[in-house]
């Protein structure tokens, strides 16, 4: 996952900080990130993640942001998915994607687990992601929440697979 390299937020307080300092100038320099890596450059992300909070309608009292599981998920799981036979995650090679393995087989999508899914936040994030998911919850009177927090994510997938079709048939024309 990568983040902008040069921090232009401002804290809580108003007060607005120049470039990041960052350790991986030369021996004993610490240079900003500007000078390092160029103004609009990426890094990798960082221990703390600025996440905005966004609203939920439903009867849940521990709903969290979709960016949170949508950043582990990226993090995580490969977007091509894995290898039915060993599991094995396809990786982004420049261009392209390749296999990890020996197996040389179509890749099945990635399976997310949320062994306490609530409103079913990380469910419908993983839909929508192109990955297949999972999802435990005790509590059956949020079967509804669920039910309903996955179904756009749902249609989107089934629109997006659409069009895909659509897409490799002009192609092949």
């Amino acid at each position: 996952m990568k983040e902008s390299a040069v921090s232009d937020h401002t804290s809580g307080n108003g007060f607005k900080r120049d470039a990041r300092l960052s350790y991986n100038a030369g021996e004993g320099s610490r240079e900003s990130d500007q000078e390092c890596v160029g103004v609009g450059g990426m890094r990798n992300k960082r221990d703390v993640w600025t996440i905005a909070t966004q609203p939920y309608k439903g009867a849940h009292f521990a709903v969290f942001p979709e960016e949170i599981p949508r950043t582990c998920i990226k993090a995580g799981t490969s977007e091509k998915g894995v290898c039915p036979t060993c599991g094995a995650f396809w990786a982004r090679k420049k261009e392209t994607w390749a296999s990890s393995c020996a197996c040389a087989i179509n890749p099945v999508p990635c399976i997310v687990l949320d062994p306490f899914a609530g409103s079913g936040t990380t469910l419908a994030v993983a839909k929508s992601l192109g990955r297949d998911y999972l999802g435990l919850e005790l509590n059956t009177e949020y079967k509804s929440l669920i039910e309903e927090r996955i179904r756009p994510a749902q249609e989107y997938q089934q629109q997006k697979a659409g069009f895909d079709a659509m897409l490799a048939l002009s192609e092949e024309a």
